[in-house]
């Protein structure tokens, strides 16, 4: 790939990642609230997995800049030296590791979601107690299982043209798409789903409280009273 269309590429991923890191921490400190406060609409399992994918989608961003770009820029390259190897080695298990946990977290999340479609009256149900459990273990154990493979492949530090160091494989390999992928969550959460803006809204007094946002206990209405014959 010539070096202008790299260097637009990262200057846009840079971008990206700078605006969209602040906006991921603060609709995840909402999430969590929502969890410990109880309330009706986030306090369920869709979005206590949102939360762990939330961890790992943060955890790739992190890694990937202070892993890889920081260091290709020349910022700390003689801390990055003095690591050798080790550096390489950290840096290649947790940046493929993450990028498998996030692989599983959308088949996760995708099937909580096919669950609430198919299965509605049982899908507090399916998902509660330990299947919960199970199912964010799903999202950790196997990319971080496999990403111990990436200790088996040798890997070389480059000082680059501009003093940066650049960590590789052997063989070259690209994880540059991760960084969009763990960008594009947070966005989705705000545009699909307005239980959690209003909640974020209302905390923040744009909102006014009791529209629709409730916690504790489940409201009864008169829908979900069904007559005994």
């Amino acid at each position: 790939m010539l070096p202008v269309i790299m260097n637009s590429i990262e200057i846009f991923q840079i971008a990206v990642v700078t605006i969209t890191v602040p906006c991921y921490i603060f609709l995840l400190v909402f999430m969590v609230k929502a969890q410990l406060r109880r309330v009706d609409e986030l306090a369920t399992p869709f979005f206590k997995l949102c939360i762990s994918s939330s961890v790992i989608d943060l955890t790739t961003l992190f890694t990937n800049y202070f892993g890889a770009m920081f260091p290709k820029f020349g910022f700390f390259s003689d801390f990055y030296l003095q690591l050798n190897g080790i550096y390489g080695h950290i840096y290649f298990y947790i940046a493929w590791s993450t990028g498998i946990c996030q692989a599983m977290s959308v088949s996760v999340l995708a099937t909580n979601r096919l669950s609430a479609m198919i299965f509605p009256e049982n899908y507090q149900k399916i998902w509660l107690g330990y299947r919960l459990r199970i199912a964010i273990a799903l999202q950790f154990i196997p990319g971080l299982c496999i990403g111990m493979l990436t200790f088996f492949n040798t890997t070389v530090l480059v000082v680059n043209e501009t003093g940066g160091v650049v960590p590789k494989f052997v063989k070259n390999h690209n994880l540059y798409s991760s960084d969009l992928f763990a960008c594009i969550n947070p966005y989705l959460l705000w545009i699909f789903f307005d239980s959690l803006w209003k909640y974020v809204l209302s905390k923040l007094g744009l909102r006014k409280h009791g529209s629709g946002i409730t916690t504790g206990v489940p409201r009864l209405t008169m829908q979900s009273v069904v007559p005994v014959s």
